[in-house]
């Protein structure tokens, strides 16, 4: 024990050696961005910077006895329209993550290794300090555990699961009862992420209702706004997206379950639903092949899925993101 401990204390006087350099660099490169009006280094190194004092911490924690901190807490700051400037503090707990999706999963039949929450306590502790980095940048307010046996199991199969009841709903608001619409062929879907993981959404009901999604409409992601090339697949790719079919199926029965709306069905100011593309799941694993979007369609009263070229164009199409963590 008492090797251990001497071990951890030379760790933690590294670390906050480290911190501190990084502080100095900091202080230094901030001042030549105040000249330059050039901060992309500071920022860069202030992540860094971020970095090192949650490992530091890490540290610290284990020292005091605390192996493991369930909490991930990170502040969001955004601009509305009008310039006004909000900031909303976003928390998350493991305990209750963990119970939320064991308990999702066992609700639909869908098996749970018998490692299940050691794996992602794994994940989580491992990726704190990245997830709280993207939560206060893009504003995550959903967490979603997958296990690798998602990927296993028949893409049609669980879309059957994760609509179940649907038709039922539709029945009683007088609506058709249709089964989800597939303009693909669901066996020749390939999803780039695949296997035991968490990943980082916002909870929002459609693309409209946040402002980080906000910004996938209406223009080259990325870039500025243009007539007859927004929003294209491989726009959001270049960017990194990965959001995949199954991942967008489970969101949207999740957050049904509990509110009753469906995932980005509704209309925007302009008549049109804003479907998402699911930049993870094409159509082969060529360059070029065709990628998968989704939505609800409430006229029909279904969920809608198909694909296109990724260089196809279209203004009401957006992207919900996310972040994958493994």
């Amino acid at each position: 024990m008492e090797s251990i401990d001497i071990e951890l204390l030379q760790q933690l006087e590294a670390g906050v050696e480290k911190v501190e350099t990084a502080r100095e660099a900091l202080e230094a490169e901030l001042e030549i961005a105040k000249k330059s009006g050039d901060f992309s280094k500071f920022y860069d190194l202030q992540k860094k910077a971020k970095t090192d004092i949650f490992q530091t911490e890490k540290i610290q924690r284990k020292l005091e006895g605390k192996d493991f901190d369930s909490m991930i807490s990170a502040e969001y700051t955004s601009v509305d329209s009008k310039g006004k400037e909000k900031k909303e503090t976003i928390n998350f707990r493991f305990e209750e993550e963990l119970a939320n999706w064991t308990d999702f999963y066992n609700k639909h039949g869908i098996e749970l290794p018998a490692d299940f929450a050691e794996t992602m306590q794994d994940i989580w502790e491992r990726n704190a300090s990245v997830m709280e980095n993207e939560i206060a940048e893009k504003g995550f307010d959903k967490i979603i555990f997958i296990p690798a046996s998602v990927d296993s199991a028949d893409l049609k199969k669980l879309e059957e699961e994760m609509t179940k009841g649907y038709k039922e709903e539709a029945k009683k608001a007088g609506l058709p009862e249709n089964d989800t619409y597939f303009g693909i062929k669901t066996k020749e879907v390939i999803n780039s992420r695949t296997g035991d993981r968490i990943i980082l959404l916002h909870s929002a009901p459609d693309l409209t209702a946040h402002p980080e999604l906000l910004k996938t409409l209406d223009k080259k992601y990325g870039g500025e706004k243009t007539t007859g090339t927004d929003n294209k697949a491989e726009d959001f790719i270049k960017e990194g997206e990965g959001l995949t079919l199954p991942e967008w199926l489970l969101l949207q029965r999740e957050i049904w379950e509990k509110t009753g709306v469906h995932l980005d069905g509704k209309k925007g100011d302009d008549g049109y639903i804003k479907p998402t593309w699911c930049p993870g799941s094409r159509m082969g694993k060529e360059v070029g092949s065709i990628v998968v979007r989704a939505y609800w369609n409430p006229v029909n009263a279904r969920v809608n899925v198909n694909a296109f070229s990724p260089g196809h164009s279209d203004d009401s199409f957006g992207c919900r993101l996310s972040r994958c963590l493994k």
